[in-house]
């Protein structure tokens, strides 16, 4: 197991320094005054951005991409099982998801805003009442389902792109439903 989850973290740290020099791009642009305005106006979408992109990159590939360079076969006969080789792709990729979260959210916490009055609704009180872990795990969790999605549609087809556009699909399904079913259930 040891030997899969070193070949996993290897497969995906470029992945995971993308996502960490992103937000070092996005923390240098927030030097600027004009840039760092229109963040502090929309942190919810940066975050949402960056971690579904994030979401979609780490899982688009895990069983696809085996598949598609013909490595899968290789990996299947090996002496372990098909769930330990999964759970290991899956492990790896969801910790390179929470860094990469959890380096946007220390770069906000981190990093002066704007004047507080540029600001929508009550973002700068939610930021100075919730602590950077609450914060890390509240955006994590919804992003994690977001991988979920994404690689569990890889294990089924060919192509990392048909991967992502199935699992944004499922992914959006999911979310209306739970749109609909908050909106027209009644509150209890």
């Amino acid at each position: 197991m040891r030997a899969l989850l070193w070949k996993e973290v290897h497969e995906n740290a470029y992945k995971v320094a993308t996502g960490l020099g992103v937000v070092l791009l996005v923390h240098a642009l927030r030097q600027l005054d004009h840039f760092n305005k229109n963040f502090a106006a929309d942190v919810d979408n940066w975050a949402m951005a960056i971690g579904g992109l994030c979401a979609g990159v780490l899982a688009m590939d895990v069983v696809a991409g085996e598949r598609s360079r013909g490595t899968l076969e290789f990996l299947l006969v090996r002496p372990t099982t098909i769930g330990r080789i999964l759970l290991a792709k899956f492990v790896v990729g969801a910790l390179g998801l929470l860094v990469v979260i959890g380096a946007f959210w220390a770069m906000v916490y981190a990093t002066p805003m704007a004047p507080a009055s540029l600001w929508r609704g009550d973002v700068p009180q939610l930021l100075h009442d919730v602590s950077w872990p609450a914060m890390v795990y509240a955006w994590y969790l919804p992003m994690l389902v977001v991988y979920a999605t994404v690689f569990a549609t890889s294990a089924t087809t060919n192509n990392p792109a048909e991967a992502v556009g199935a699992g944004g699909v499922v992914a959006l399904l999911a979310l209306m439903s739970f749109m609909l079913a908050h909106f027209l259930l009644p509150e209890i």
